[in-house]
This record gives structure tokens, C-alpha cells and sequence, in this order.
């Protein structure tokens, strides 16, 4: 099944970041991968590969965030570029840890993103997520991405989407 499309335009309106006390950033560094790897097989119960994953265009340590509470990273985000899509980027592997959820770990490596985007001089970003991935959705809508409907299809599964969203079927 084709992944559902949202897209960012302009970083004009983003939060800031504000980090709690004890909450810090920091890009990918040696012995991210282990790391990487954990908050992401935490979260979408699967494993995956920080190399292969970070192997895209402008990708790498340096495009991938991660969000310490108390000095233990527990969530993540990156970004990539598509040559074939000048002036934007791609918002990839958002993930938190179970010791990070509800604590506002994902949203900070979301804006850590999104603001380093806005540094580059990118003009939109965009992103794939699943239809069951409703937390994911709800940050991605509060921090100002649209969902992309190109056909009847994905219009349905948005409206879908964010019925439950509606209904509080968040978790």
C-alpha cells in the first residue's frame, strides 16, 4: 500500500525549540548507529539499518537529530533530498523511544529538522507515513504539514485519518 504524503511550505510559522531542563540535541556522532537503532526498533517494532536508512542525497549524521532526556538519546529524526525534487527535502525516520513518548522527545527531533531545513534555505519538506501512525500524524499536523490528496484514494484514507484523529484514537 502506497504510504501517505504530507508536505511542509515555508518554515515561517515553526515553534521554536525549547528544551526542558535536563532535554539536549545533538546530531549523529560516533556510536550513533547502535543507538539509532534501538530508538527505532522500539518504536516501530522492526529493524532497520542507520547506514542503509541515512543512505540518501544530503543525508547522514550530520542531517540526523537525536533528543537526550537525562543524557539517554530516546528519539530521533532526519532529513534527505531527492534530486529529482529541487528546493525540498524529506523529513525521514521519526521515531521515539518508550522512554521518551509523551514527554515531547519526537516533536523536539521533528523542529531540530525542520529548523536546520529552514538554515539551509529549503522552501518546503515533505514526508511518508502509514495510515495507522496517528501520534506521528497529529505532531506532523501541529507543527504545520498538509496532507497530500492526489486522487480519491488517498483522499479517503485522510478522511479516514483524521476521523480517528477527531475521536481521540491517537494511541
Amino acid at each position: 500500500m502506497r504510504q501517505l504524503s504530507m508536505v511542509l511550505r515555508g518554515f515561517e510559522k515553526l515553534p521554536p525549540i525549547v528544551l526542558k531542563e535536563g532535554y539536549a540535541l545533538h546530531t549523529g556522532r560516533e556510536g550513533s548507529a547502535p543507538v539509532w537503532e534501538a530508538i527505532i526498533r522500539d518504536s516501530f517494532h522492526m529493524e532497520f539499518s542507520y547506514e542503509k536508512e541515512l543512505d540518501y542525497p544530503d543525508c547522514g549524521p550530520d542531517n540526523c537529530f537525536f533528543v537526550s532526556i537525562g543524557g539517554e538519546d530516546v528519539a530521533t529524526a532526519t532529513s534527505y533530498t531527492k534530486p529529482e525534487v529541487p528546493g525540498a527535502a524529506f523529513l525521514h525516520m521519526v521515531a521515539a523511544h518508550s522512554k521518551g513518548l509523551g514527554k515531547g522527545a519526537g516533536k523536539l527531533a521533528v523542529l531540530a529538522v525542520l529548523h536546520d531545513l529552514r538554515e539551509k534555505g529549503y522552501q518546503e519538506c515533505r514526508l511518508f507515513t502509514d495510515d495507522h501512525r496517528l501520534p506521528a500524524i497529529g505532531l506532523y499536523l501541529a507543527v504545520g504539514f498538509e496532507p497530500i490528496a492526489e486522487d480519491e484514494e488517498m483522499k479517503d484514507r485522510w478522511d479516514a485519518v483524521q476521523q480517528k484523529l477527531k475521536e481521540g484514537k491517537c494511541l
